[in-house]
């Protein structure tokens, strides 16, 4: 399967804010939307991601400057590492887990069409691992019943 469909099947539009956000924005559009990720974007270009990493190194980096002043742009999590929609699960799943990284925004002609979780990534995986297993202890059930006959 390609990142493509699985961005198709999750139902939900990336969660995309501008820069200029403050990081009291964020969170408020991180508790009211599905995943837990924002792609950050200037005049419609992502240019970072905002994840509860990015939270905590908010409230680390000063702790007497409140959310509301804090610019999103200062925290977030520059030049996120991308998907394209025809990469493989499983390839892209590797280098996710290579890179240490939860959250992969997807984008197809320089938009972003998705974020994927590494946990959304790792059930399919085990989706397509299991019927895959139930595949081959069928076939083996068939030849088996086959060599009886």
């Amino acid at each position: 399967m390609r990142i493509g469909e699985l961005v198709d099947h999750s139902g939900h539009s990336p969660s995309i804010i501008e820069s200029r956000c403050s990081v009291d924005e964020a969170i408020d559009r991180l508790q009211r939307r599905p995943g837990s990720a924002l792609v950050v974007s200037e005049q419609g270009a992502p240019v970072g991601i905002f994840t509860g990493s990015d939270v905590l190194r908010a409230y680390l980096r000063d702790r007497t400057v409140g959310f509301k002043n804090i610019s999103l742009k200062d925290v977030m999590t520059p030049n996120p590492i991308m998907a394209g929609p025809d990469e493989d699960v499983p390839s892209t799943v590797n280098m996710m887990l290579k890179t240490g990284i939860n959250h992969l925004p997807v984008s197809y002609e320089n938009a972003i069409i998705g974020i994927l979780s590494i946990q959304q990534l790792m059930q399919h995986q085990v989706t397509a691992l299991d019927r895959e297993l139930n595949d081959l202890k069928d076939y083996i059930a068939d030849l088996h019943d086959a060599g009886l006959d």
